[in-house]
């Protein structure tokens, strides 16, 4: 799927916005570490999100998906160990470090499936 916005913290923003070319980054959060960041009022994060949505609505129309003719390798960095080893119950998934796991993805639509459930089995730890 086309992506025109991306916003996050300025660690997100930097590893994700080459690879979307052309895509609005709006950074919102200076990331000072693992699950700590220095953010933006919400008052100021809000008008810099809608000031940067108006601006990716604008170049919809130009918005093209482009292909991925690859498997994909994906790795998700988990908040706990716990998580991981929930995770690396799933036979396609490995664990790499930790609270690190990681898995191959034959399509995009794959991996967003795989990631989908993931997020819903995380739901027994929180």
């Amino acid at each position: 799927m086309p992506v025109a916005l991306i916003t996050g913290d300025d660690a997100f923003i930097a590893e994700t916005s080459p690879l979307f070319a052309g895509v609005t980054a709006v950074a919102v959060k200076r990331a000072l570490g693992n699950q700590v960041a220095d953010s933006l009022s919400p008052k100021v994060a809000c008008a810099a999100i809608e000031a940067g949505a108006r601006e990716a609505a604008g170049r919809v129309a130009t918005l093209r998906i482009a292909p991925v003719e690859r498997s994909l390798q994906v790795r998700v960095q988990t908040t706990s160990t716990a998580m991981a080893d929930l995770f690396a119950l799933l036979p396609i998934v490995r664990r790499v470090e930790p609270a690190t796991i990681e898995f191959v993805s034959p399509t995009m639509r794959h991996a967003v499936r795989v990631l989908n459930s993931l997020s819903a089995m995380s739901f027994m730890l929180r």
